[in-house]
């Protein structure tokens, strides 16, 4: 089955520079993460994922189109936030909401909900002028949600923001992922990170690593009685690379995730993408 997004070696040059180099990757249905530090290239590859950029040797497609022809069919399709680009300042924020849900058949209420559930609707009857940076964030990323008709994609939608929307952003971006591919350019801390279904390391427009959550080896177990765990941890020693207990969370590094099955008093258990994507020790 095809993924939704497809990268077949992309380069990328301005001038001299690389920003890409030879990126072969796809996207799947679910949340999708690229992380990398400043300078990677995720904007970039964001960027010719929707049509924003040309690629300049390589193949990608989006959703069944080929964004380097079809960028405005893309777009339609495509809920986008990518920063640096500027909001008419003379309008409203609830006067462009209105514009872009007519221009793209979304329905008002749908427009009113996340208005209401990104705090925006409490001051968008005014100009955007008047903006904060972070109001003027979250009206952007609100306008990304309601246009994500096939796919969601965000570049870095964490910054400038505090920490209740933080959680906001972030508990919306994993509801959208279940109906429709998200891929979000951010930094390994971000709070989404350990939901990704797929995390893609760029290091110098390059793919240092990809990885599945399918594939994980670290999990996050939440535990009801640490000595009974530390009695069975002992008895699956075999599957278990490596085990730090913090208060009722165990950190695990498994051989073989059917160890798991063989702990006692495990109230949940999940897989940690963040631990698997420390990109710090691929540039060292």
């Amino acid at each position: 089955m095809t993924a939704p997004f497809e990268v077949r070696n992309v380069w990328k040059r301005f001038g001299a520079t690389e920003a890409l180099r030879g990126v072969t990757t796809s996207f799947v249905k679910g949340l999708n993460v690229v992380v990398g530090p400043n300078g990677s290239g995720k904007t970039t590859l964001l960027k010719i994922l929707v049509g924003l950029a040309k690629p300049s040797s390589g193949k990608v497609i989006s959703l069944g189109l080929d964004p380097s022809r079809d960028a405005p069919k893309v777009l339609r399709l495509v809920g986008l936030f990518i920063e640096g680009y500027q909001l008419p300042w003379w309008l409203s924020g609830e006067s462009l909401a209105r514009i872009l849900s007519y221009e793209r058949g979304v329905k008002w209420s749908l427009v009113k909900e996340l208005a209401e559930e990104l705090g925006v609707s409490s001051y968008w009857k005014r100009v955007v002028r008047g903006y904060s940076s972070g109001m003027r964030k979250r009206l952007e990323l609100l306008l990304a949600f309601a246009c994500a008709r096939e796919a969601l994609v965000l570049d870095e939608p964490f910054t400038l923001l505090d920490k209740a929307s933080v959680k906001i952003i972030s508990d919306l971006i994993e509801r959208f992922a279940k109906n429709v591919p998200v891929v979000v350019a951010t930094h390994v801390e971000a709070p989404c990170v350990d939901s990704a279904d797929k995390a893609v390391i760029l290091i110098g427009g390059e793919i240092a690593k990809e990885v599945r959550r399918d594939e994980v080896p670290n999990y996050v177990c939440r535990v009801r009685d640490a000595e009974a765990f530390l009695r069975s941890v002992a008895m699956a020693r075999e599957g278990i690379e490596k085990l730090e207990l913090q208060g009722d969370v165990a950190l695990l590094k498994v051989r073989d995730p059917r160890a798991i099955n063989a702990l006692n008093g495990i109230e949940s258990c999940t897989p940690s993408m963040r631990g698997a994507l420390s990109y710090e020790e691929l540039v060292s």
